[in-house]
């Protein structure tokens, strides 16, 4: 039997995403992961959904080396103007999108449905899951800002909620995550499962293929997060202020998504007189982003907020490269502050300067710290191992 025959007798796994997969963020980099993890194990047959408003019927193609597909998906609306008038929209479309959701798992044999970053989107595969409730596994994945938005009561999360209520598992990428949708909705607090998220083989690599002392000079402290407030970035550079007026040579790199908290960050870092020492790049490529951090000195996350475990922390790691992260979310999971890296509390910039400078004025001990958080990602965080579990829990 030919190896294409054979994967048409697997069952298929739909993945499904709220927008474009070839965005840059951290939720697509685990579908992507997953979907290739998928593919290499061949257990199941890995396929995509994204909500398309211009698709009113399903569409099929390969984009990128993966099975696409495309349907316009209508979400209850929000409050506001003309509800009478959108409900009605949504009240005629819905039953289309349903109908041809159905028809999707039946002929291709999708017995697991997996939809990542959870929203008033999903509401037709709740209802599928209500009327037909042994036509598929529905495993529902979390990452952070999906549970900030239902503890914060969001506009759309009483429908995330209700739509939640409808899985047979959901997943989250921390324990501490998982204590946090439980209080948010604890209706499902028997269904949350704590599943890792993974590094790629390849960010190891980088460890020995980067040239150190190519494109930027070394000596600079990166941090690489979206541009909101939840990452920090504003404590990061008053924080950077001090740790510049004594190292005159020192920068800093902030790599990121484009968002709201940008302009203030670039007018901020012009206020304090640092404007001069500060590099902002936005929507970097994720395969530039492990180069960026082995050739710097140290890495600095200084979140408000984070969900499961950021994946710049583990590709720090890969790296062999000191972090210091604020003790939120799940960054107590991966770092053990002392051995392989340093918490330290958030919203406090003397705290964070004086940790940047004890490491900067350390060369030996940012080592250390370095290799033994090196140790940790590349002996228990794999995409293989991440795969795995969600491969158990969907098809148990």
């Amino acid at each position: 039997m030919k190896p294409e025959d054979t994967r048409n007798h697997l069952p298929g796994y739909l993945l499904v995403i709220p927008w474009d997969l070839s965005f840059v963020g951290g939720v697509n980099e685990v579908v992507r992961n997953l979907y290739r993890e998928f593919q290499e194990q061949h257990i199941v047959v890995p396929s995509v959904l994204i909500p398309r408003w211009e698709c009113k019927r399903l569409s099929r193609q390969q984009l990128d080396g993966r099975i696409t597909f495309n349907l316009r998906m209508p979400a209850p609306p929000l409050p506001g103007n003309d509800l009478a008038k959108k409900y009605a929209s949504f009240l005629v479309g819905a039953p289309k999108a349903l109908l041809q959701l159905h028809q999707l798992l039946k002929n291709d044999h999708i017995p697991v449905v997996n939809p990542h970053y959870p929203g008033p989107y999903l509401i037709h595969f709740a209802l599928l899951k209500k009327i037909f409730p042994d036509l598929f596994r529905f495993v529902i994945s979390c990452h952070g800002s999906d549970v900030l938005a239902m503890e914060n009561g969001t506009p759309g999360t009483t429908t995330t909620r209700w739509i939640l209520k409808w899985a047979d598992a959901v997943t989250v990428p921390s324990r501490s995550l998982a204590t946090k949708l439980a209080v948010a909705v604890p209706e499902i607090s028997e269904k949350i499962t704590c599943i890792y998220n993974g590094i790629g083989r390849d960010k190891f690599l980088c460890r020995k293929e980067c040239d150190p002392y190519s494109g930027m000079q070394r000596r600079y402290i990166i941090h690489v997060g979206s541009f909101e407030r939840v990452k920090g970035q504003d404590v990061l550079l008053r924080a950077f202020k001090r740790v510049h007026d004594i190292n005159r040579d020192m920068r800093l790199v902030l790599v990121g998504r484009s968002g709201k908290l940008l302009p203030e960050i670039e007018t901020m870092s012009n206020a304090l007189g640092i404007a001069d020492a500060v590099s902002i790049m936005t929507d970097v490529a994720p395969e530039k982003i492990p180069p960026l951090l082995e050739q710097a000195q140290l890495v600095a996350l200084p979140s408000r907020y984070e969900g499961g475990i950021p994946l710049v922390l583990m590709e720090a790691g890969a790296v062999g490269k000191a972090v210091i992260a604020t003790d939120v979310g799940g960054n107590s999971e991966l770092i053990d502050s002392g051995r392989n890296g340093l918490l330290v509390p958030p919203e406090n910039p003397q705290v964070l300067a004086q940790a940047m400078l004890t490491l900067l004025e350390n060369p030996q001990l940012m080592l250390e710290m370095g290799n033994n958080l090196y140790d940790t990602v590349s002996g228990s965080f794999s995409w293989k191992m991440t795969a795995c579990r969600y491969l158990e829990l969907a098809l148990q």
